[in-house]
C-alpha cells in the first residue's frame, strides 16, 4: 500500500485552512475576472457563477472533512487537490472569452473547431470519470491491461454520448455521469475497505439494507479519494466549455428544430444500439474477462469497475436448456409428484415419519462442513486411499450423494440453497446466488 492510500490518521483542524485557502483563492479569481469584464462593459453571467459553484462547493467540504478529522492522509495530498479544485473552478470563469474568439472566426471553421473541441474535451471527461470510479479503491489500477482499459472507457462512454446528443451539445448534463461514476467510485472505496467485497448486480437489490446499516461506520477519505475529487472538478471545469454555436440568423425554426430532433434521435439511437451489443456480446466468452469473483476487489482491480460489472451482469441471466418448455416442465413436476403420493407417499414408512413429525415437531439442526472433500473420488490419483470410511457407513442416513463446491469458495448461501430444496444450482450459473 503506497502513501497515497496509507491511512495517517484524522487530520489536525488546523488543515482546515488549506481548503479554506482555496475557496479564498476561488474569491479572489472571481473579484479579478468580474473587475476584467467591468472594465470592458460586461459583467460576470450567472452561468459563469454557476459552473464554478461545484468547485466552491467541494472546497467547503474538504474544510468540512478536515474539522471532522475524516480527512485522515498527508497535508501535501490536500494541498495538491486544493489547487486543482480552485483552479478549475477559476479556469470556468474563462468560458465567455473563449465562446466570443470562437464565434469571431468564420462560421465554417468555427464550427470545425467546436466540434474538434467538443470531441477533446468530452474525450478528456471520459477519461477523468474512469480514474474518478478507480483511482479511489484500485490498488492494480497500474497493471490493467490496455484491452481491458478500452473496453471500460467505452462502456463509460455511452452515457456521456448518449447525453452530449440528447442535450443538444451541451456539457452541463455531462457533468451528471462525471459525478455519478466519482460517487460510484466512492462506494466501491467503502465496500472494499469494511468488508472487502466489490460491488455486484446483486448487491444493487440490498441497497435498502446497506443504507439501513451505514449511520455504524465511519467514512473517513484519504489520498487518493480526495484527489478524485479534484479530478471531477476539472472534468467539469473542461465541460464548461462544451457548448453549440449559436445558430445563424439565416437558419429557419423549422431547421432548428429538425437538427434538436435528428440529434434526439441520434442519442437514443446510439443508446439503443450500445445496449444491444452489450446484451450480445459475451465479455466472459467473446472478450476474456474473468468470472471468478472468490476475491472480487482484485478481480475488479484487474479488470476494471465497469467491465467486470457488466461481465457479472450478463452472467446472471439464465439461459433456458435446448427443448425446454416451461409447460412441459410442469406436466413433468405433477406426474412426479403423483407418482410419489401413489407409492412412497402412501407407504407405512412415510405415515409413520408424518405422524411423529406431527407429535414430536422437533428442531432441525444442520451442520454443514463446507471444507470437507472426497478425495478418492479422483480414480487417477492411484494414493490408495479409500475416502472416509464412516461417512459412507451411517447405518441411519437419510440420503448420501454428490454436490458442487466451487475450489474458491462454497457460496454458503448456495450450498444451503442446494439442501433445503433439494434443486441443483449447476443450471443458473456459478457466480450466481439464490
Amino acid at each position: 500500500m503506497d502513501v497515497m492510500r496509507q491511512y495517517v490518521g484524522p487530520a489536525d483542524p488546523l488543515m482546515a485552512l488549506i481548503p479554506l485557502a482555496g475557496v479564498a483563492a476561488l474569491a479572489a479569481a472571481l473579484l479579478i475576472f468580474r473587475r476584467l469584464r467591468l472594465r470592458r462593459g460586461t459583467d460576470l453571467r450567472r452561468s459563469e457563477l454557476l459552473w464554478s459553484a461545484p468547485s466552491l462547493l467541494l472546497l467547503l467540504a474538504l474544510c468540512g472533512l478536515c474539522l471532522s478529522g475524516l480527512y485522515v492522509s498527508t497535508p501535501g495530498f490536500l494541498a495538491l487537490s486544493t489547487a486543482l479544485i480552485a483552479a478549475s473552478g477559476a479556469l470556468t470563469l474563462a468560458r465567455g472569452a473563449a465562446f466570443a474568439a470562437l464565434a469571431r472566426l468564420d462560421r465554417g471553421k468555427a464550427i470545425a473547431l467546436s466540434l474538434a473541441r467538443d470531441a477533446l474535451l468530452v474525450g478528456a471527461a471520459i477519461v477523468i470519470a474512469f480514474l474518478a470510479l478507480e483511482l479511489p479503491w484500485n490498488y492494480w489500477l497500474s497493471s490493467v491491461r490496455k484491452f481491458y482499459v478500452a473496453v471500460n472507457l467505452a462502456l463509460i462512454a455511452i452515457p456521456f454520448v448518449v447525453l452530449y446528443l440528447l442535450g443538444n451539445r451541451r456539457g452541463g448534463l455531462l457533468a451528471i455521469p462525471l459525478a455519478a461514476f466519482c460517487v460510484l467510485g466512492l462506494a466501491q472505496y467503502y465496500v472494499v475497505l469494511f468488508k472487502y467485497s466489490a460491488i455486484r448486480p446483486s448487491d444493487v437489490l440490498a441497497l435498502g439494507t446497506a443504507l439501513s446499516v451505514s449511520s455504524g461506520y465511519r467514512f473517513e477519505l484519504a489520498a487518493y479519494q480526495v484527489l478524485s475529487l479534484g479530478l471531477v472538478a476539472f472534468g467539469v471545469a473542461l465541460l464548461s466549455f462544451v457548448r453549440p454555436l449559436g445558430y445563424s440568423p439565416k437558419t429557419s425554426r423549422a431547421r432548428r428544430w429538425s437538427l434538436l430532433a435528428a440529434r434526439t434521435a441520434a442519442g437514443l439511437g446510439f443508446g439503443v444500439a450500445a445496449a444491444l451489443t452489450i446484451g450480445s456480446v459475451g465479455f466472459s466468452d467473446d472478450l476474456g474477462f474473468a468470472r471468478s469473483y472468490w476475491d472480487s476487489p482484485h478481480t475488479y482491480g484487474q479488470q476494471g469497475f465497469a467491465a467486470s460489472f457488466v461481465t457479472l451482469l450478463q452472467n446472471t441471466r439464465i439461459s433456458a436448456p435446448d427443448g425446454y418448455s416451461e409447460q412441459e416442465a410442469r406436466v413433468l413436476l405433477a406426474r412426479y409428484a403423483g407418482a410419489y403420493d401413489e407409492g412412497t407417499g402412501q407407504s407405512d414408512e412415510r405415515q409413520q415419519a408424518v405422524e411423529q413429525y406431527n407429535q414430536v415437531q422437533p428442531t432441525i439442526i444442520v451442520i454443514m462442513n463446507e471444507a470437507f472433500s472426497d478425495l478418492s473420488v479422483y480414480k487417477n490419483m492411484d494414493s490408495g486411499y479409500v475416502g472416509p470410511t464412516f461417512m459412507k457407513s451411517v447405518p441411519d442416513a437419510l440420503y448420501t450423494g454428490y454436490v458442487y463446491s466451487s475450489v474458491l469458495g462454497g457460496s454458503t448461501c448456495n450450498s444451503e440453497f442446494e439442501f433445503l430444496t433439494g434443486a441443483s444450482m449447476g443450471f443458473v450459473g456459478p457466480e450466481n446466488q439464490p
